[in-house]
């Protein structure tokens, strides 16, 4: 595709690619991301409609989202354009589909559906996409056939090895021998050099978990002889954690080096917004996680966690890198935390979840709350530690203690934009995003305006702000009540709220205004 991802299956013949050639020209044109309850709620509608409409879906593509931002001066998605102009979004949609007004203008639209210089924006994004997709497709023909035989070879382990063993695993030996009978003339050594093979390409690990001495043997015909009764086990069945401290990813070993840890972490992070937008309900507000899970996907993206393991965080050497990887770590721990253990129940419970759940990340292992307190809030202690609850936050302690290397990645300052782009898992979170180093500052921006113009609102007459429990929990994050009402005043539309509360400011100045702070939601968006 020239310019968009594809649109989602559910979307049926009302949607069409954008960049391929149609039939009739699509009277619409939609900006969105994966994983946007308005993004699904737009394409719902214009399905049920019956209009043709297409779709430019920019997830992993936060510098090209910057742009059309930047042109249409809106932070929000979806955009929605008719006939070259923003109509606005999902809420504006709804409405001119409802009074019939959007039908109507379609009936007298002859322009394109984007205006000519996002389009322009739009084309170059696609070029590259697509020169970008041919190397990608050229290198992967080449793996294609060698990588069918593995899977093949690993299916054949499991029917004939694992599914005779109650934890599914076996011996070395004896899975060098079921190669020989499988492959005529086969030797002990190319058996053993198969069985390799399976290992480099993660499909098959020795029996033990992450970080144990044995985790990391290269097989061998030499390791056969010397350890044959040593167990083997497919990746695909190493058995998930049972308890919140066990580690998320480290239930078999990676084996060979890693990626980058940014472009791990994007990676992951992308892997389950595709999977997450696939699952969402039809009007966006619910994940059907039971077939989420049941996705063969989803283990493929277990599987991909353990990469992290490996990563080098020494070469996290700028803010930028930090700080984009470990919110995108965050949010995928978060989320697949959630669908193996399912969400805490309680406030007590809810605070060990958050301190429980973990990832081993470069060799060492960060929950939650090490990633968000320790390393993207400077190694500030979590407002729901006991001294912070008990109103002395000024003797709590860090969250890494003195001597811990892992409080060498803390960032210092922290951005309480972080806030806006951290999802917890629960309803009244801010949107989920990928980000990059490169983009790091265009997406966090985005993320704040989108938050603030969702979760904030000014009541002029009553000289109040009424705002998430997220800016009272970390108020000392926004400095002084003067600077976080200037703050919010700088994230607001311009054309409302942004105007009335500088105008309060200005009358009343910060301290008559009034803080008013909703419940927080920790309901789940589950479907089933």
């Amino acid at each position: 595709m020239s310019s968009g991802a594809a649109t989602s299956g559910d979307m049926q013949a009302a949607a069409v690619q954008a960049g391929e050639p149609a039939a009739e020209p699509a009277g619409v044109a939609l900006i969105t991301t994966l994983g946007c309850t308005h993004c699904k709620q737009a394409k719902a509608a214009l399905q049920e409609a019956g209009l043709r409409f297409e779709v430019h879906e920019l997830t992993d593509q936060i510098e090209v989202l910057a742009r059309v931002t930047s042109v249409t001066g809106h932070a929000t998605v979806p955009q929605v354009f008719v006939g070259g102009q923003l109509l606005g979004g999902a809420a504006e949609l709804q409405a001119a589909l409802a009074d019939g007004s959007l039908q109507q203008r379609l009936q007298s639209v002859a322009d394109a559906a984007l205006p000519a210089e996002l389009q322009a924006i739009l084309s170059s994004k696609g070029a590259a996409q697509g020169a970008a997709a041919d190397d990608a497709a050229a290198a992967a023909a080449g793996e294609g056939d060698q990588h069918s035989r593995l899977q093949q070879l690993a299916a054949g382990l499991r029917d004939e090895l694992a599914s005779s063993s109650r934890d599914r695993s076996f011996s070395l030996q004896r899975a060098v021998e079921w190669v020989q009978q499988q492959q005529q003339a086969c030797t002990a050594e190319a058996a053993a050099a198969a069985l390799a093979r399976l290992q480099a390409a993660q499909l098959l690990a020795i029996a033990v978990p992450a970080g144990s001495r044995d985790a990391e043997l290269p097989l061998s015909l030499q390791l056969a002889q010397q350890r044959p009764h040593l167990r083997l086990r497919l990746v695909a069945d190493a058995p998930p954690p049972q308890r919140w401290s066990q580690p998320l990813n480290g239930q078999f070993a990676w084996f060979g080096p890693a990626r980058p840890a940014e472009q791990v972490a994007a990676s992951l992070r992308q892997s389950l917004l595709r999977l997450y937008d696939r699952h969402l309900t039809a009007d966006g507000r619910r994940v059907r996680y039971a077939a989420l899970t049941a996705n063969p996907e989803w283990q493929q993206f277990v599987a991909a966690a353990a990469e992290l393991q490996k990563v080098d965080l020494s070469g996290l050497s700028s803010r930028e890198q930090r700080v984009a990887c470990f919110i995108n770590i965050y949010n995928v721990l978060v989320v697949h935390a959630l669908l193996v253990f399912g969400a805490a129940q309680g406030t007590f419970s809810r605070l060990r979840w958050f301190d429980s759940v973990s990832y081993l990340i470069g060799g060492q292992r960060f929950s939650s709350n090490d990633i968000e307190h320790g390393v993207l809030r400077g190694n500030k202690p979590s407002p729901a530690s006991l001294l912070c609850l008990l109103g002395k936050p000024q003797w709590a302690g860090p969250t890494f203690r003195p001597g811990d290397p892992r409080a060498a990645l803390a960032v210092s300052p922290p951005d309480p934009r972080i806030h806006f782009a951290l999802n917890c898992g629960a309803a009244s979170c801010p949107a989920i995003r990928v980000f990059t180093p490169a983009s790091l500052e265009a997406g966090l921006e985005a993320a704040a305006q989108a938050f603030c113009t969702g979760e904030v609102r000014v009541e002029k007459a009553r000289g109040q702000v009424e705002l998430s429990m997220i800016f009272k929990w970390y108020g000392a994050d926004f400095g002084s009540k003067q600077q976080l009402l200037e703050f919010l005043a700088a994230h607001l539309p311009p054309a409302g709220p942004a105007g009335e509360l500088r105008g309060l400011l200005a009358a009343q100045g910060a301290d008559a205004i009034q803080l008013a702070f909703r419940p927080y939601d920790w309901s789940t968006n589950a479907a089933d």
